[in-house]
This record gives structure tokens, sequence and C-alpha cells, in this order.
């Protein structure tokens, strides 16, 4: 149902974990230079549940990035590749 409701509100239904992500990257010839999370969920609330997560997923985040994508969500891969 999440994953309907993202289509309809950002119009895509694309969802990777980071690994994926850049194994596709590498796959495709790409070689990745930097790469960062982007964390939304924490700056936009749209949802109650989003509006809940908030500071549980900044403290999370601080604490390890990697882990509190694959709990809780809220975030982008931004990866810069050449």
């Amino acid at each position: 149902y999440s994953i309907l409701r993202s289509r309809r509100r950002f119009g895509h239904i694309h969802q990777f974990t980071k690994e994926i992500a850049l194994e596709i990257l590498s796959e495709c010839g790409y070689e990745v230079i930097d790469m960062e999370f982007t964390f939304s969920a924490t700056e936009i609330n749209y949802t109650w549940k989003s509006k809940l997560l908030k500071y549980p997923r900044l403290l999370l985040y601080k604490l390890n990035a990697d882990l509190a994508v694959r709990l809780v969500g809220g975030a982008s891969l931004l990866v810069l590749a050449k």
C-alpha cells in the first residue's frame, strides 16, 4: 500500500537498497565517487507517521545512517558518479 501511495504522491515507485543501487550503477559502467543519504522525511512531514518518526529518525541517522535507513526509511541516496 505504501508503494502505491508513494507512486501517486511522487510519481515513481523505484525503491532500492543502497547496495542494490550502487551495484546497478557499477554494472552500468559508472564509478561511484561519493554518496550520501538525503533525509527529506525529517524536513517535510507529509503524514502523521512522518511527524511521529521525525525525532527517532534524526537520532538513528546520527548514530548509524545506513541502519536507520533500513529500519525507518525516509531517505534518498544521492550519488556522484562518473
